[in-house]
């Protein structure tokens, strides 16, 4: 009896030792990722605007997103529609 439990534990043990190998190989790979000239151009492109010698930036909005008011979002899908063929 006492064997079994031991055996058990033991497959559980390796069970979660394949698991955190598994999670070490996919950190090790972000990392590697994270290293690369790639990654470091993408973000300083996203959060410091940087662009490439003769580049230009263009900046597109979301114009859904504008038009809605916060006030419109609380209201009923019904009234939004009544709303949009009759009041505006």
């Amino acid at each position: 009896m006492v064997r079994r439990e031991i055996d058990r534990e033991i497959r559980q043990l390796e069970n979660n030792l394949v698991q955190l190998e598994g999670q070490k190989s996919e950190v090790e790979r972000l990392i590697s990722y994270l290293d690369t000239d790639e990654y470091v151009e993408k973000e300083s492109r996203l959060k410091l605007n940087l662009l490439k010698p003769g580049e230009k930036q263009i900046n597109l909005s979301d114009s859904a997103a504008e038009l809605v008011s916060p006030q419109e979002d609380d209201k009923s899908n019904i009234a939004k529609w009544f709303d949009y063929f009759f009041v505006k």
